[in-house]
């Protein structure tokens, strides 16, 4: 990828470009699983009829095998770096919500070598719960295993900066005959200023040229619209964001 220079950036500032600004990922299952696949022990399929509304994906107990869960798909993974200090929910509902003698994390989110963790009270039988997790430190996010070490911003940012799986628990007993449904995924992006590109607390002219080197070293900064790449789509995305001002 070539090198922009800021003058003619900045001519094209003056044309008005407009961007997408980075935004929330959803997965509400109103056709069909969006890509969504099962870990371990389970077969999922997608239910018309039952969600929270109508619409969700299910997965069956295989009775074998490791504890089961829903595997999101290629839109939560990748740099999502500007969803620090954002959120993750979920709407979860389980036939058999004991808890079994292993205590699984109820969310995994890993980068290919640190995995960070959060861990949730049994579910009520055959209801509708609702998840909410906070992106970042105000969080009970751990390390490697719901007794490991409290997280870290730096692990935490270092796992959004590049997501290989995120997993939401799905079985949460010993039982044979375990299913559970999964609806209303969202993952929302934090209230940083993406615009202050330099870091400085303000959104001033010096961003843009802070931005220009963030492309051209293909720094994280660079990514405006949230879509896990650097590319010249960031400069009408940091446009659009500079003058929404923050």
């Amino acid at each position: 990828m070539g090198r922009i220079r800021s003058r003619r950036l900045l001519l094209a500032a003056t044309l008005g470009l407009a961007g997408t600004a980075t935004g929330q990922i959803t997965s509400n299952f109103d056709a069909d699983l969006e890509g969504w696949m099962v870990y371990n022990d389970g077969a999922i399929t997608y239910d018309a009829a039952i969600g929270n509304p109508a619409g969700s994906a299910r997965i069956s107990d295989f009775g074998s095998g490791s504890y089961f869960g829903f595997l999101a798909p290629a839109a939560y993974q990748g740099d999502k770096s500007s969803y620090y200090g954002g959120t993750l929910s979920f709407d979860i509902q389980t036939n058999n919500p004991t808890t079994s003698g292993a205590n699984q994390p109820d969310i995994e989110i890993n980068n290919g070598g640190l995995r960070i963790v959060r861990d949730f009270p049994a579910p009520a039988d055959s209801a509708w719960i609702h998840r909410s997790v906070n992106l970042d430190v105000s969080d009970d996010w751990r390390v490697n295993s719901v007794s490991g070490a409290v997280a870290t911003e730096a692990e935490i940012r270092a796992v959004l900066a590049n997501i290989t799986a995120l997993r939401i628990r799905g079985e949460f007993s010993t039982m044979t005959s375990d299913i559970t449904h999964l609806d209303n995924v969202s993952m929302t992006p934090g209230s940083q200023c993406l615009a202050d590109t330099n870091g400085d607390g303000a959104v001033t002219p010096a961003d843009f040229s802070a931005w220009v080197a963030a492309f051209n070293s293909q720094a994280p900064e660079c990514d405006q619209n949230g879509d896990g790449s650097c590319s010249p789509a960031d400069f009408s995305a940091w446009v659009a964001n500079y003058n929404a001002g923050c």
